[in-house]
């Protein structure tokens, strides 16, 4: 196994990642592109915004390969009762050879378990284990210009945006969003 904090196909079962009284964060395994699929489903409102507007267990499957070129943790988000509510992709350290950067690739919540915080409390979870590296100076994200939910969504939580619109090789544009961690 590698040192990285989780790579997805590692695994031959789930491993806990992240948990709190309400919420477990746990690394995805390959078996389980099922679950993640139905999720993808109930996201569609989202995945609208961009150019592929239906969940297919293709596009399950490459962004679980994408997390894993990038050295990204891709986890499924569940309750107490143990039902999968979201799934959050991020890369703990090195972005883009940047040791001191983080990166939150995405987070989706199931349509039927928005607004209960579970995003918040995503964020707060994924953000705490990113701490432990101390040499993590910033955490990065972008969101697509046509979700101004989202881009709410990451203001509240501390986040600002950096840059853009940035026209991506997808057909996307998106605003670059940046929260710098105090020591």
């Amino acid at each position: 196994m590698s040192g990285r904090l989780c790579l997805w196909y590692d695994f031959p079962m789930a491993d806990i990642l992240i948990k709190n009284c309400f919420l477990t964060l746990r690394t995805v395994t390959p078996n389980e592109t099922e679950p993640i699929l139905w999720l993808y489903r109930t996201c569609e409102d989202f995945l609208a915004l961009g150019p592929a507007p239906k969940a297919s267990l293709a596009m399950v499957q490459k962004d679980l390969e994408i997390s894993f070129q990038d050295d990204g943790c891709f986890c499924g988000i569940y309750n107490t009762a143990g039902q999968l509510v979201g799934v959050v992709d991020f890369i703990p350290s090195c972005l883009e050879g940047k040791p001191d950067n983080a990166f939150f690739s995405l987070i989706m919540i199931a349509a039927p378990c928005r607004n209960k915080g579970i995003g918040n409390q995503t964020v707060r979870l994924v953000e705490k284990e990113i701490r432990k590296n101390a040499g993590i100076t910033e955490i990065r994200s972008a969101v697509q210009v046509n979700n101004p939910t989202t881009i709410r969504f990451w203001q509240r939580n501390g986040y600002r945006i950096i840059s853009g619109p940035e026209l991506q090789p997808d057909s996307t544009t998106v605003f670059h969003l940046s929260k710098k961690l105090s020591k």
